[in-house]
């Protein structure tokens, strides 16, 4: 009888594993690409239509919002791997742990931020944000 796991069974799953990765890859690739190309377009349209003031405007939120992709220090990523993993383990008394300590987690990152983010608004918020009359 043979062993399922010999060398000749995992050579095309490793194979097909690499190619889906590759594929993955390529098409995160390729998204980036459309999205770049589709801002660059975008921008002499945008400030054209809207204004230069209004265009700033329109460039600092959508700044904001990008910087907020990153203020959760990744924890997002790793919770989101380790209740995954553990879903498909099906330990749901665990998964809920892991959830209710990401969600503290995170929870006192977002103030620790807001901690951050309320006296620098106060206080250079009106340097940075003023606009000529």
């Amino acid at each position: 009888m043979t062993n399922p796991t010999d060398a000749s069974a995992a050579a095309p799953a490793g194979r097909r594993r690499w190619w889906r990765v590759g594929q993955n890859a390529g098409a995160a690739a390729v998204g980036r690409v459309v999205a770049g190309l589709s801002q660059l377009a975008l921008a002499p349209l945008l400030l054209r239509d809207l204004g230069a003031e209004v265009f700033g405007w329109a460039m600092a939120v959508v700044a904001l919002i990008a910087m907020g992709q990153f203020a959760d220090l990744g924890v997002a990523m790793a919770l989101q791997q380790e209740l995954s993993e553990t879903w498909a383990r099906a330990d749901a008394a665990r998964a809920r742990r892991i959830y209710a300590s990401g969600a503290r987690l995170l929870a006192g990152l977002g103030a620790g931020w807001l901690a951050l983010a309320l006296p620098a608004a106060w206080w250079w918020g009106p340097h940075f944000i003023a606009t000529p009359a």
